[in-house]
């Protein structure tokens, strides 16, 4: 429904009825993340939801032995696109996850475009154009301008996002260097960064250090496993 109703903005407020009739209002107050964290879909992304249904449109009118394999493929696709809005939902990181659906979408496009060589050379001409912006100018892993992870060093660029936690990371991993520590108890928010304090605790302590969220409070918190004896510094 993310894709419908950004790649075609007029079918939003229907869009938005079946949010709300299948309980995935962005209004909702089980929703945890705020409207913030829901950006609008790239072009690129949106020609590929295109494509991907003509292709699977195309795909499903062909009959007979040839065809069969192919539909198969495209329900297969079909189904499993339903099953990411069932099972996901609504959540920041959807735009990655849902890059596996694309990958399955490729077959079915170059079905599509089976004998039809001069369309399928300009619809790769077109993806390769629209891909480019995203390749040399997206914020925050440029490769060309200011800030390219081609001259940046890696700490800043781990920092991109919110350089200011910058100061605040290096201070708490002297800290748990001065302190000794072989285990850490890591308390973050939902959205709080990690991985940024692995590799600064790697450097000053090298690999044996044991990282572990801990005062955790939401569903998660059954699954963690019972500490085997007290943290103590070395």
């Amino acid at each position: 429904m993310d894709a419908i109703g950004q790649s075609f903005p007029g079918a939003g407020p229907g869009v938005n009825g079946l949010r709300a009739r299948a309980g995935t209002a962005l209004a909702d107050a089980r929703w945890p993340w705020g409207r913030s964290c829901c950006t609008r879909t790239s072009w690129a992304t949106r020609c590929i939801f295109v494509a991907a249904l003509a292709a699977g449109v195309i795909v499903w009118r062909r009959r007979g032995a040839a065809g069969a394999p192919a539909r198969l493929w495209a329900a297969l696709g079909a189904a499993g696109a339903l099953a990411f809005l069932v099972a996901l939902k609504w959540q920041p990181w959807n735009s990655r996850l849902r890059t596996p659906l694309f990958v399955v979408a490729c077959p079915l496009i170059g079905v599509a475009l089976e004998g039809r060589r001069r369309l399928a050379a300009a619809w790769a001409t077109a993806f390769c154009l629209l891909a480019l912006p995203s390749l040399l100018f997206t914020w925050p892993r440029a490769l060309v301008g200011e800030g390219s992870v081609l001259t940046m060093p890696h700490v800043a660029q781990r920092f991109r996002n919110q350089p200011q936690l910058q100061p605040v990371y290096e201070a708490a991993a002297d800290l748990v260097r001065d302190m000794r520590c072989e285990r850490v108890g890591m308390v973050l928010g939902w959205d709080g960064p990690e991985y940024p304090f692995w590799p600064l605790l790697r450097v000053r302590l090298g690999r044996d250090v044991r990282v572990e969220h801990v005062l955790v409070e939401n569903a998660s918190a059954r699954l963690a496993p019972p500490f085997a004896a007290p943290p103590r510094a070395r």
